[in-house]
């Protein structure tokens, strides 16, 4: 099985089997504080060893310049390779070594080199976006989304939805679901929080229950606000985007525009709903307005 995150354009990075986030490895770049899935290893090998019985072996950036595609065939089928990718190039390259490969594991960026083995071009097809009803919901406590939070905040209403209140019943859905169709702009609601917040309330309610329950209120409210009338929702967060697709009980998504680097533009095929779903360090600083932007442009042009 092949193994790879990296994403040069947002500055992820593989190199002798380490993930970088720009200039700093993946354990100084601020993941070490993430609240569910804490990175403390930025050496992948060890990472996936950890987690598995098969053999982990290593695709270096030199071997990438060769012949990837001879050392992929010649890898056994119960093995993990991970995959150094520096630049795009890399990722061509490992996508065309991976024509013949059952499973192919990583970031969005390996999927630049898959498309051309199956004879596709990968650009879009038409793209109609509409200006309905929207919210943006974060659950991310990146640092990139905690400023994307900030710099939103300074212009649009918002609601913090603190872990404490959500534990101990503080929160109620209809008056969410209210309070966010009264705005005259689309409104923030979120959960985002310092690291140092969001360890205090692991520590009192449980990381896996104040975990669960945040993403459980985001999936219900997500699911609420679309049956309100909501037809364009920006999602900031890996687990918070997971439980939104879940709550609208997305089945198929069909992809439109680039908003950002790794983010493009969804429409969920079975109720015409918008969606723009990115992990939490992805985006500048002002990602949410720019995906209202394309998610509200009959093209999908930012303006």
């Amino acid at each position: 099985m092949l193994v790879c995150p990296a994403f040069p354009e947002n500055g992820r990075t593989v190199y002798q089997g380490h993930l970088f986030v720009r200039d700093k490895l993946l354990s100084e770049s601020g993941m070490q504080n993430h609240p569910l899935t804490p990175m403390r290893d930025p050496d992948l090998r060890r990472v996936l060893a950890r987690q598995t019985d098969w053999p982990v072996s290593h695709l270096t950036s030199s071997d990438l310049g060769k012949e990837p595609d001879v050392m992929l065939d010649a890898a056994q089928d119960r093995c993990m390779i991970i995959a150094d990718a520096i630049t795009n190039d890399d990722l061509l390259a490992i996508g065309r070594a991976a024509k013949n490969r059952k499973l192919v594991v990583g970031g969005s960026g390996i999927a630049l080199g898959l498309p051309a083995n199956f004879g596709s071009d990968h650009r879009n097809g038409a793209w109609h976006g509409h200006d309905g009803k929207a919210v943006v919901l974060s659950g991310s406590c990146s640092i990139a989304t905690r400023e994307q939070v900030e710099t939103f905040k300074a212009k649009a209403p918002s609601r913090e939805l603190a872990a404490a209140d959500i534990m101990e019943d503080r929160v109620s859905l209809q008056e969410l679901v209210e309070w966010t169709l009264q705005q005259d702009t689309a409104p923030l609601l979120y959960s985002s929080a310092e690291p140092e917040v969001v360890a205090a309330a692991q520590d009192k309610y449980g990381k896996e229950e104040s975990s669960e329950a945040v993403e459980r209120l985001f999936a219900n409210l997500a699911a609420a606000l679309s049956q309100s009338g909501v037809s364009r929702i920006v999602v900031a967060g890996g687990e918070t985007s997971g439980a939104v697709v879940s709550g609208v009980s997305a089945q198929t998504l069909e992809i439109g525009p680039r908003i950002a680097a790794g983010v493009p533009a969804l429409k969920v095929a079975e109720n015409e709903l918008l969606l723009a779903l990115k992990s939490g360090n992805f985006g500048g600083p002002d990602f949410f307005r720019e995906a209202l932007t394309v998610l509200g442009s009959p093209s999908g042009a930012k303006s």
